[in-house]
């Protein structure tokens, strides 16, 4: 009997140090991270990927360079937060996030960072696939020239995909990856639940906001993905949001703030930000946010958008529906 509870009691001490402890490994859109030592500068710079491992969700540090992809991650449990260092896998392929809302660009590349250099077959050597039924099955390949490509070391190639098929049909939610030159992989998902960040030149007016924002596919996405408001859901989303601003090279604090002004300014609401557009409203550089919001238990359905100063952070604009 005490050989069996000192037996009991090592396996939940390994098990411990295996978690809190930082030992072992998390995985990120097919990349094994390794348990490093680095400390969180500040964990409101922290942003969460959409990602979970083993039941952790994922956070990027705001604080460090983005990179093609996080150069580290970090989890957190009740002992606190646990850091993962990106393995140094020479060639690698990547896509810009691990999430994709319906119709959002997927941006994906190949990057190397070998001591020589690559040859690609050809300018897009790549295809996309989905997992259907249970296996990987490709669903789109572009037309490229038959060049050979050279990527040397500490360079990349970048591509995007419309999220559309080889009969030019829109694809729909689920899990897909994309192989380069047959052997590199990077993997991510579609979901309506994921919200979108973009960049634009445009200087909206009062006329152009409604007709741009008043009908997002992204919201109605979100309607149909979220029933119900949650706190946790809103600031998941607003994580990830920052997270595509700091993948962007954007300026993810600015983003925040703007979130910020919104919420304090709708707190008797329960709304869901489902798109973030950094352009201009009368010349002014501004965050135009489009949320999903319902009164007490109502489905988050309606619309709201809110216009965010740069420079100043107050409120220049906002519309409402019902």
């Amino acid at each position: 009997m005490r050989a069996a509870l000192f037996l009991a009691a090592i396996a939940a001490m390994f098990m411990i140090c295996g978690c809190v402890g930082g030992m072992g490994t998390i995985e990120y859109m097919g990349l094994k991270y390794g348990s490093s030592t680095h400390d969180v500068a500040s964990a409101d710079k922290l942003y969460y990927t959409g990602e979970t491992w083993g039941g952790a969700k994922l956070y990027a540090p705001g604080w460090e360079s983005p990179g093609k992809v996080p150069s580290l991650l970090f989890t957190s449990d009740a002992a606190g937060y646990h850091a993962f260092s990106k393995p140094a896998v020479g060639i690698y392929a990547y896509s810009l996030y691990a999430h994709y809302n319906l119709g959002e660009p997927v941006t994906i590349g190949l990057m190397n960072e070998a001591a020589g250099k690559v040859d690609l077959k050809n300018a897009a050597p790549w295809e996309i696939q989905a997992l259907q039924g249970g296996a990987w099955k490709t669903i789109y390949q572009p037309v490229a020239a038959q060049v050979i490509t050279t990527l040397e070391n500490g360079t990349y190639r970048e591509w995007t995909w419309d999220q559309r098929d080889n009969g030019g049909e829109a694809v729909c939610a689920g899990e897909y990856r994309v192989a380069i030159d047959g052997k590199y992989m990077a993997y991510f998902n579609i979901t309506p639940g994921s919200p979108v960040v973009r960049a634009e030149a445009t200087d909206y007016d009062n006329k152009t906001l409604r007709d741009t924002f008043w009908d997002a596919k992204e919201h109605k996405a979100f309607g149909e993905h979220y029933k119900e408001y949650a706190d946790e859901a809103r600031r998941d989303v607003e994580g990830q949001m920052l997270f595509k601003a700091w993948m962007k090279g954007l300026d993810p604090d600015k983003l925040q703030s703007a979130l910020k002004t919104a919420r304090d300014n709708a707190s008797t609401l329960n709304m869901l930000p489902c798109l973030a557009v950094h352009a201009s409203y009368g010349g002014q550089p501004c965050w135009i946010i489009v949320y999903n919001w319902g009164m007490a238990n109502e489905s988050p359905g309606h619309i709201r958008y809110y216009v965010v100063d740069d420079a100043a952070g107050k409120i220049i604009q906002f519309e409402t529906c019902r």
